[in-house]
């Protein structure tokens, strides 16, 4: 298996920017035009052995931005927290409508998402919850109410194991 390094990635990359039309990344490169249209008029087999050649005229200086580096660590960390509350939400039961309008999802997101956490048995399309009693109604508004300085997703938490405790 042939080993890539970033120089045959990058040449790549070029080349197949070239044969799009997109001259600007070559140049952005520093590749002049001659390179460019040599490049442009390689067979499959010389474009080949020039990728595998390319470590020896292409060099890179690498930098770290240690800043732009937490600054995505820590979306990243942000985002697993919102998937956690996402798969936690589908768990207990949280209608389509819920997560399309506090995630903005669409319809086939949410069966995706079911199917991935294999919600589907139960509720092949989500379903809908049994209709409560007017006495249940009126007491889940009420808590709802309660709750209202919650985030919806906790808000929500806490009305499923409202629920669940009205039905036992």
């Amino acid at each position: 298996m042939e080993k890539h390094n970033p120089a045959m990635v990058m040449l790549n990359d070029v080349t197949q920017q070239i044969h799009e039309g997109n001259y600007q990344v070559a140049l952005a490169y520093g590749f002049n035009w001659d390179e460019i249209r040599a490049l442009e008029s390689l067979s499959h087999q010389e474009f080949h052995w020039l990728k595998t050649q390319s470590p020896n005229f292409m060099e890179f200086e690498v930098r770290i931005n240690h800043q732009q580096t937490q600054m995505a660590l820590q979306r990243l960390a942000a985002q697993k927290k919102t998937l956690d509350v996402q798969q936690r939400l589908l768990v207990a039961g949280a209608p389509r409508a819920l997560m399309i309008q506090l995630f903005g999802w669409v319809p086939q997101h949410y069966c995706s998402q079911r199917k991935l956490l294999k919600l589907d048995a139960a509720l092949p399309r989500g379903g809908r919850p049994t209709n409560p009693t007017l006495n249940e109604e009126e007491d889940i508004l009420a808590a709802w109410d309660q709750r209202s300085a919650l985030d919806l997703p906790e808000r929500y938490f806490y009305f499923v194991t409202f629920k669940k405790s009205l039905s036992v």
